[in-house]
């Protein structure tokens, strides 16, 4: 299998990459962020976003000097209704081993959003066209849903069960508390493979900085940063 790193969002506390409905936004915005994997020397993804209002352009690459995968792609998202959203994109894939080969391909994705107020659900069907790239390598078509409720101003609940059209779903879970207009935390859970989440945002008017990480019981830790910036 190929960018099984990309299937699913690095953290239940953030979806916004993988749901091409989620993202609305009055004015544009930037990201910038970089990933480490368990400890593994020389491997980190890195991911950069620009988005204008329901318009969002973004590139992922993951790998090291001798294997990396890339995708770029560009989502739109649109009203349905006063409270449910549609979103579609496109991506265009790469990878390559260096001094041997490099191959490309693309990959369709929809999704949705549904607001109601205190409750929020989204989902989303990614690779439908599900890429083939040769015999072996090829990228399976995968599905989420996921649900987010408030049980106050400060304290939400997070519920989401993903998969491929290969296997069973796993789940995630987590809470959320913003303990402060300048600080948000949150826990969860992981089911397959097993693990811990993590969550630390420092909301500091027009820049956001997010920190996510997993503690698996074998492979130990993986974080990751996220730096928003919201003029």
């Amino acid at each position: 299998m190929v960018f099984e790193s990309m299937y699913y969002p690095k953290s239940i506390f953030c979806e916004h990459m993988h749901d091409c409905a989620f993202y609305q936004h009055e004015g544009w915005c930037a990201a910038v962020g970089m990933q480490s994997h368990y400890g593994i020397q020389g491997v980190h993804t890195y991911m950069l976003a620009v988005a204008q209002k329901s318009i969002m352009a973004s590139g992922v690459s993951f790998g090291c000097d001798v294997y990396r995968e890339n995708q770029l792609t560009g989502s739109f998202g649109f009203d349905i209704f006063p409270d449910l959203r549609a979103g579609v994109a496109i991506s265009f894939l790469n990878y390559w081993i260096k001094d041997l080969y490099s191959r490309y391909g693309y990959a369709v994705h929809l999704s949705a959003y549904y607001d109601l107020g205190a409750l929020q659900i989204n989902g989303w069907l990614n690779n439908l066209n599900v890429p083939r790239f040769n015999e072996t390598d090829a990228v399976p078509m995968i599905y989420a849903i996921r649900a987010r409720y408030a049980l106050h101003d400060n304290l939400a609940c997070i519920i989401a069960a993903r998969g491929t059209h290969e296997r069973l779903p796993f789940f995630n879970a987590g809470v959320s508390w913003a303990m402060h207009k300048y600080l948000e935390i949150g826990l969860g859970a992981n089911t397959d493979p097993l693990y811990l989440e993590y969550m630390l945002c420092l909301p500091l008017g027009h820049i956001s900085m997010r920190y996510t990480g997993t503690l698996h019981e074998y492979l130990g830790l993986s974080h990751a940063m996220h730096v928003t910036f919201n003029p």
